[in-house]
């Protein structure tokens, strides 16, 4: 099925065509849902279906978020040859930084960054709200038990987005560590307002196994760049 849930982020993600039977099969139940609401003279019926349309929207985006994330995670298990964002492209017509996105969203409710009591709240938002979650923790920003209460009470995504950047505009904790990546590929240490120097990737090395090595570094430990 193709919701407007699923093109939001990227104007490089290609628009992949669908099934013609599903499309006359959804159709058709769209044709016989209104026709027997209109028989019973019950809208209830018809709007019912509209419901259900929009549940499978808000739930296809949290599914490709968390396939993302799986298989991204696990890629090297299967052994290919391509890099999944490659075979994203191409298979699904998501661009990389469309996935990049989908697999930050899952990567705060998989590794334990929302509060237990705040996940079930989270997973009732759609795709575009929980975005700008995922890009703030992934960057190194942290979230207070107050900060999550406000997202919580958020209405809508634009004001997910001002939490957010709310949140964002505030110093780090004192005594917490952020790791930061200079375009020379240079890495610091941020703690205490205090700078250390901690080592060096080799970004400019344009050699394939490199780049993945380095792209997995900075993913596996909340490297930020600059």
């Amino acid at each position: 099925m193709v919701t407007n849930e699923l093109q939001l982020f990227s104007g490089l993600d290609q628009s992949l065509p669908t099934d013609n039977e599903l499309i006359r099969q959804i159709l058709d139940q769209v044709s016989e849902r209104f026709y027997e609401s209109l028989e019973q003279k019950n809208p209830y019926i018809a709007l019912d279906k509209c419901k259900e349309f929009l549940d499978i929207g808000k739930l296809s985006g949290l599914a490709l978020a968390k396939f993302f994330y799986l298989i991204e995670s696990n890629w090297d298990k299967y052994e290919q040859e391509e890099s999944f964002s490659d075979v994203a492209i191409v298979y699904l017509g998501k661009h990389k930084h469309t996935v990049e996105r989908y697999i930050k969203v899952w990567k705060i409710f998989e590794e334990g960054y929302v509060p237990e009591e705040m996940k079930d709240a989270l997973l009732q938002r759609n795709i575009k709200e929980l975005i700008p979650i995922g890009n703030a923790i992934a960057q190194g920003i942290e979230f207070t038990e107050d900060d999550w209460e406000e997202l919580d009470d958020a209405p809508d995504e634009s004001s997910v987005r001002r939490v957010v950047r709310d949140v964002s505009g505030k110093p780090p904790r004192l005594g917490s560590l952020q790791l930061v990546m200079d375009t020379d590929g240079f890495i610091y240490a941020y703690a205490n307002d205090e700078r250390r120097f901690v080592g060096s990737l080799d970004v400019h090395d344009e050699d394939e196994t490199v780049q993945k090595s380095i792209n997995r570094i900075i993913k596996n430990s909340g490297i930020m760049q600059k």
